[in-house]
């Protein structure tokens, strides 16, 4: 019964990591109690983000892409992760209407 449990939040972990990608849920978690909780694991981590996700979480503010290479990572870190250049800082600059 134990090893059923484990198995069964492994699968359950699984499926939120999909989610939190934009991914089906059901599905990582299917994959995850056919197979295993690590093939599901591997599965989830290796496939990318949902596109409409990103384009989300650019909108909102979350992420930002760097100005140098195009990564696209958090928009708290200060140095791009792969290119490991500087971040200039974004300025809110609102447009004045001339009368």
């Amino acid at each position: 019964m134990r090893p059923f449990l484990l198995w069964l939040i492994l699968a359950l972990m699984v499926a939120a990591i999909a989610h939190g990608k934009g991914r089906s849920a059901w599905l990582f978690f299917l994959l995850s109690m056919i197979a295993t909780p690590v093939v599901g694991f591997a599965a989830v981590l290796l496939i990318p983000p949902h596109p409409l996700r990103v384009q989300e979480e650019l909108r909102k503010g979350t992420l930002r892409k760097c100005l140098n290479c195009g990564h696209v990572s958090r928009s708290e870190a200060n140095i791009c992760p792969k290119c490991l250049q500087p971040r200039p800082e974004i300025i809110d600059v609102t447009p004045i209407d001339a009368p």
